[in-house]
C-alpha cells in the first residue's frame, strides 16, 4: 500500500435525503427512505437491519410497505427507482456547471 492510497476505498453512498426530494418517493417515510437507500446499495435485509439497529422482521415489513407505495413487484425494481432518482438529481446539479 502506497502513502497516497487510502486505507479503504470509499463506497458510493445513496443519501436518503436526496431521495426525499423525488416526487415519486415523496409518499415514503424517513425510515422507508433510509431502508430504500440501503437497499439500493445492494444490502441484504440483515445488513440493513444491522445498519439501522432494528430487527430483520422490521426491515421485511418496511420493504413490503415501500413496494406497495412505489407500486413495484420486487426490491430490484424499488432499488432501480432509487438509483434513477439519485442519478437524476446528480445530473441536475452538474448541468449547472457546464
Amino acid at each position: 500500500m502506497s502513502a497516497t492510497t487510502p486505507k479503504s476505498a470509499p463506497r458510493p453512498v445513496f443519501q436518503y435525503e436526496r431521495l426525499a426530494t423525488n416526487e415519486l418517493l415523496s409518499g415514503l417515510t424517513k425510515r422507508q427512505l433510509q431502508v430504500l437507500a440501503l437497499l439500493a446499495q445492494g444490502k441484504s435485509n440483515v445488513e440493513i437491519a444491522e445498519d439501522l439497529g432494528v430487527s430483520d422482521k422490521t426491515i421485511r415489513f418496511c420493504i413490503s410497505a415501500i413496494l406497495k407505495t412505489l407500486k413495484v413487484r420486487n426490491r430490484t425494481q424499488a432499488a432501480l427507482i432509487a438509483a434513477k432518482a439519485i442519478g437524476d438529481q446528480s445530473s441536475e446539479r452538474s448541468s449547472g456547471f457546464f
